[in-house]
């Protein structure tokens, strides 16, 4: 899984492309019969050609990639998964969710991929959160990979702002007495 690519209209989207993927990743790897690059490894690659090299090595048979675009209430994913060695193109998407189905995407991506590979899906693992906590949560996610304090500092805000939006969250039923 190559980072997705921010297309947004301000170019501002590129933590939340990369967390998206790194999620991708994470389901894909909880596949029995899927083997996944790991993020640190396959994030130094921005396209299957540069990939090429590693990709017999590593026994890579298919890459997937693609570009997010976020607007004001949705977010899109324009998808594809190729065949390696000869690039050949296996699947195209593209998924538009609302901003609150936000936390369901990564799976969506890694069913959808699974599906066109021929391979079984895998279950959700992760209850729905907030959509908002669920963003700031994968936006400090990487800001805490720069492993540099002010990256650290910065992950450190998000991941507070995505635990107090999750504190409210949870406690709005209570609040509205149900």
């Amino acid at each position: 899984v190559l980072p997705f690519k921010d297309t947004s209209a301000h170019k501002l989207e590129q933590p939340l492309a990369e967390g998206l993927a790194e999620q991708v990743i994470g389901a894909l790897a909880a596949h029995g019969q899927v083997r996944v690059l790991s993020r640190a490894t396959s994030f130094q690659f921005d396209s299957p050609d540069a990939l090429l090299p590693l990709a017999e090595q590593r026994f890579v048979t298919h890459v997937l990639g693609g570009e997010l675009t976020r607007s004001a209430q949705r977010v899109s994913l324009s998808l594809h998964l190729h065949g390696l060695p000869r690039q050949r193109l296996v699947w195209r998407e593209a998924l538009e969710v609302e901003l609150a189905d936000l936390s369901r995407l990564a799976l969506n991506v890694a069913n959808q991929a699974l599906q066109a590979l021929g391979a079984a899906p895998v279950a959700a693992t992760a209850p729905v959160t907030a959509p908002d906590a669920y963003e700031l949560y994968l936006t400090g996610l990487q800001h805490q990979r720069t492993a540099q304090l002010p990256g650290i500092l910065k992950a450190r805000t998000y991941f507070q702002r995505a635990i107090d939006l999750s504190l409210i969250h949870i406690s709005e039923p209570t609040r509205l007495g149900m």
